[in-house]
């Protein structure tokens, strides 16, 4: 087909869809995920690649406010409900567009934008928002597993979660999940799918050499690390602790110290992966699936001695001092 002045329309490029298993979700994405590609052509959630459009640092116009995270005045994230469809929107990056056709999701680019970006929040960002939409649990946390069970590290961004599970893995044990874990509460806690490399900021690249055998590694699209630590051989591997992380400039040696009841509630829902949810129905299924969560699960806060780089014992000594505890 042509234009009436016989030049041919700027075509889309063409894209391949596949099939990848994302946290207990099968998405069919145009996105080249970081991601185990599976088989078959059943899926939950339809990503497609839609027209570029430029993403300003704006709430999306009109609709219903559902959830947002600013730093200072501006937005980290966004989404708005209008009804038909959400908009979740990372300023400069992308808008996702949920909805319409059940578990399709739409991705407007910024033609400004490192494309990689979008594969990283897709299955961080969107997947999250995804789940806890849906009542399920998913803690901002990295865990690992030791002897078939495992052990997760609780912590805002940059707080060293990916470092400390790294250090751990260096130690033994097998990477359950990095930056998101989806936790199922049906029979007992257990940690649903995860993934399959943890990220690195480039300060905390000095962990790759604890490891007896080098890790491949490879550069993500923000910046970071990304590390082929061992991944767990358990599925669905069952959750024994929640280890809410304070490094310390000044600590000598690392300290575990138990939390409960209310305590360890708040502790725990103040590191959901997606937060400043406005839409009350969320907040209620959410609160009651972190409570469950607690009730089942052993909670304590770790004081780790920290620094660049950190004494790479730390990962076994925290694992010991939690295996420790009744």
């Amino acid at each position: 087909m042509t234009r009436s002045n016989g030049v041919a329309p700027p075509r889309r490029p063409l894209t391949v869809t596949i099939v990848y298993a994302v946290h207990g979700l099968r998405i069919r994405s145009e996105i080249a995920l970081s991601a185990e590609a599976v088989a078959g052509d059943e899926f939950d959630v339809d990503l497609r690649l839609g027209p570029p459009a430029p993403v300003p640092d704006a709430r999306p116009v009109g609709g219903r406010l559902t959830a947002a995270v600013r730093t200072g005045d501006a937005y980290r994230f966004v989404a708005v409900d209008h009804g038909s469809v959400v908009t979740l929107r990372v300023p400069s990056v992308c808008d996702f567009v949920i909805g319409a056709v059940p578990g399709r999701v739409v991705c407007h680019p910024d033609p400004a934008a490192e494309p990689g970006l979008m594969a990283i929040l897709a299955t961080g960002l969107l997947v999250s928002y995804l789940l806890i939409a849906n009542g399920h649990c998913v803690l901002h946390a990295s865990a690992v597993e030791v002897d078939g069970a495992a052990v997760a590290f609780l912590g805002r961004s940059g707080i060293g979660k990916s470092t400390m599970a790294a250090l751990c893995c260096a130690a033994g044990a097998r990477l359950v999940t990095d930056d998101v874990l989806r936790l199922d509460t049906d029979a007992g806690v257990h940690c649903v799918g995860g993934s399959g490399h943890l990220r690195l900021r480039p300060h905390a690249s000095w962990a790759l050499d604890r490891f007896a055998t080098a890790p491949a590694t490879a550069n993500t699209a923000d910046g970071r690390v990304a590390v082929m630590a061992g991944p767990t051989e358990t599925p669905d591997v069952p959750l024994a602790t929640i280890v809410v992380l304070h490094p310390s400039r000044t600590a000598s040696a690392v300290a575990v110290t138990a939390v409960a009841g209310a305590d360890a509630f708040l502790k725990v829902m103040a590191h959901t992966r997606v937060s400043g949810w406005e839409d009350g129905s969320v907040r209620r299924r959410l609160f009651g699936a972190v409570a469950e969560v607690v009730d089942s699960v052993t909670v304590v806060e770790a004081v780790v001695p920290w620094g660049t780089p950190c004494d790479p014992s730390i990962g076994a000594s925290l694992l010991e001092l939690v295996a420790r505890r009744p």
